[in-house]
């Protein structure tokens, strides 16, 4: 795939809600295994979509007699950029605990064609 640069864009949420000990992956230091965390306890969930602008393009051709050497059938007269399309490149999504100043990265991937065989040489999801 061609590489081209892009100002990569996000579309983010983020909601709060509270937790229970048994829903977690890790001990959360604020509390011991096994108590309920403490009253009023939340974590922050993130979930953000990167994406890209692609222009929608609009080429006007003039038809031409086909030409029998290169099997060309016209000519480019116009182009016209109509609007930008969003397209989704990946997903994210985090837990943050605030007492215990502990973030989850649950998930944090590209769609293909935009990641590299090997995440860790992957510029681009250091960036997402």
């Amino acid at each position: 795939m061609e590489e081209h640069n892009s100002l990569i864009r996000l579309h983010p949420h983020q909601s709060e809600g509270p937790y229970y000990h048994h829903e977690e992956l890790f001990p959360i230091a604020s509390h011991r295994r096994g108590d309920r965390p403490p009253r009023g306890a939340k974590r922050l969930y993130f979930h953000a979509k990167p994406y890209i602008l692609i222009p929608r393009m609009t080429l006007t051709i003039g038809l031409t007699k086909p030409k029998v050497d290169s099997g060309e059938i016209g000519r480019v007269i116009g182009s016209d950029v109509t609007k930008l399309q969003e397209r989704e490149i990946g997903n994210a999504q985090a837990w943050y605990y605030p007492e215990d100043k502990a973030l989850v990265l649950w998930e944090c991937y590209l769609s293909e064609p935009y990641r590299k065989d090997d995440p860790l040489q992957d510029p681009l999801l250091t960036t997402v």
